[in-house]
């Protein structure tokens, strides 16, 4: 993987810290105006915890060369957008409209990053999997 390809792991860090920043800290403090449980938000917060450690991994110990570490990124976005579907239903009774807009508009931009990552996978690994 050459070095401009690195920045994909740049770029969910920085996804990833701000979902985190927003899910742990900001969210729960508009608890009223969204509706999804407080403990809901603090537990959704774990999932870009992991990937924003993930990707400080991947930047610094990682062997780029293997095309797993880019599916393993797309994959637990892609599993975070499918919690998060989850749990709207789940909570559907209680959040408010802004609610369900947040965390509806959240699925296609996490899902946009997902489509860039898998494009820039197919670059650098034309074969797929078996390339690494």
């Amino acid at each position: 993987m050459r070095m401009d390809e690195k920045r994909i792991f740049v770029l969910d860090a920085v996804g990833a810290f701000l979902s985190v920043l927003l899910l742990g800290v900001v969210l729960p403090a508009l608890y009223p105006w969204l509706g999804m449980p407080v403990e809901v938000l603090h537990w959704m917060a774990l999932w870009p915890s992991v990937c924003l450690l993930y990707d400080v991994f991947c930047l610094k110990a990682a062997d780029l060369c293997k095309p797993g570490w880019l599916l393993g990124i797309m994959v637990l976005n892609t599993s975070y957008c499918a919690v998060t579907s989850v749990l709207i239903g789940v909570h559907f009774e209680g959040l408010t409209t802004l609610g369900v807009v947040y965390f509806l508009a959240e699925i296609p931009v996490i899902l946009g990053l997902v489509a860039f990552e898998y494009r820039i996978w197919r670059l650098a690994f034309p074969r797929g999997v078996a390339s690494g």
